[in-house]
């Protein structure tokens, strides 16, 4: 049943993503007209705005849910067209926000105990982490220390799982939730500036989406082919071993 309730999730995430992206080639107005609406439920929310960024930061933090609802995209509208009100504002939003991030990593930290790397050989393949996924998240932790369980904390999918890595690997409580802390204030703030950014200028950015998106897509394709060749390449060899010692058997 659960399986089932995840597959579904991701496929409507995976539709929606597209239909955003079609919108956002072909009919940006459409854009535009939604961010204004977003605007107008924004100010009537007013106080509880509060709530709705801490909500939004702790789901974007829970595995499945997290690499589905675009949280930081809420927390971005929210400080664009309210958080920027004030200083109050401000710093009820970004408590708000790190609070969320903080409770729900740590709540999935000590959860490890009970679920264990089970969770990914039960549903690894509903959520696109599997044996080869999982090795290359406990290796950037192996490379980069604090750093690689903090960083993670801005990639779409590995920062739900983040904190099932970091409980298989032995880290101790104290030092978790010390990086759980910086993590979840960079992440908050580093969002929370993108989206005085974005309320600032949302009509133009609106305006040259298309050539922001193609944009985008090249210069990721052209850094992976640059930089990231030999790794890439290494990974794919690796996940069709994986995929083809798993259909052999």
């Amino acid at each position: 049943m659960l399986k089932k309730i995840i597959h579904y999730l991701i496929v409507a995430s995976l539709v929606f993503m597209f239909v955003f992206l079609l919108i956002s080639l072909l009919k940006p107005s459409i854009l535009e007209w939604l961010v204004e609406w977003i605007k107008t439920q924004i100010e009537l929310l007013g106080k509880r705005n509060y709530l709705l960024a801490g909500v939004s930061a702790l789901l974007e933090s829970l595995p499945i849910i997290g690499t589905i609802v675009p949280g930081q995209v809420v927390l971005m509208s929210v400080w664009g067209f309210y958080g920027g009100t004030g200083l109050q504002q401000f710093i009820g939003i970004m408590i708000a926000a790190i609070s969320g991030s903080v409770v729900s990593n740590g709540i999935w930290y000590l959860l490890w105990k009970h679920y264990g790397e089970d969770f990914f050989k039960k549903y690894g393949m509903w959520v696109g982490i599997q044996e080869t996924e999982l090795k290359y998240m406990k290796k950037s932790v192996n490379t980069w220390g604090p750093g690689g369980i903090i960083l993670s904390k801005f990639h779409q999918h590995f920062r739900a799982f983040m904190p099932f890595i970091a409980g298989s690997m032995g880290l101790l409580s104290r030092k978790f939730w010390i990086y759980n802390a910086i993590a979840s204030i960079l992440w908050a703030a580093t969002f929370v500036g993108i989206g005085i950014f974005f309320a600032e200028y949302y009509k133009e950015i609106i305006r040259y989406i298309q050539y922001i998106i193609l944009g985008s897509m090249v210069a990721f394709a052209v850094y992976i082919w640059k930089f990231k060749k030999e790794a890439f390449l290494r990974y794919i060899e690796e996940k069709n071993k994986e995929i083809e010692w798993k259909y052999n058997s």
